[in-house]
């Protein structure tokens, strides 16, 4: 009855399971750690939504959060716009010079990464 099990025990079962702890432990532990922190009064130990209240009062955070989602909301706007004929246009059609097309994009995808350590390096 070895084909029954749910969750396999092989290596890549453990592979993944060791990814699922290293995402618990290193990603969504500080997070919550974090969301915790924020939420409760370090003093008594209460519930408080202060911290909220005092970052969303200051017009500076706001305005920053605001502008932040500004960009986010048309970057994907205008990705969406201009990747979907894109991506129609190579799945459907034979175009010359398809692989430097693929390459271009996906260097303009990866290049602010290493733009943003560049500038930590010359920091």
């Amino acid at each position: 009855m070895k084909g029954n099990r749910r969750f396999p025990l092989d290596i890549w079962g453990l592979v993944t399971l060791g990814i699922v702890g290293f995402y618990l432990l290193f990603l969504l532990y500080p997070m919550t750690s974090l969301l915790r922190q924020s939420i409760y009064d370090p003093l008594t130990g209460q519930f408080t939504m202060e911290n909220f209240i005092r970052f969303f009062s200051r017009s500076y955070y706001f305005d920053t959060l605001l502008n932040s989602f500004k960009v986010s909301l048309t970057a994907t706007f205008l990705s969406i716009i201009i990747g979907t004929p894109l991506a129609y246009l190579f799945a459907a059609y034979k175009i010359r010079g398809k692989a430097l097309l693929n390459v271009l994009i996906v260097i303009s995808s990866m290049s602010a990464p290493f733009i943003g350590a560049y500038s930590w390096i010359l920091l």
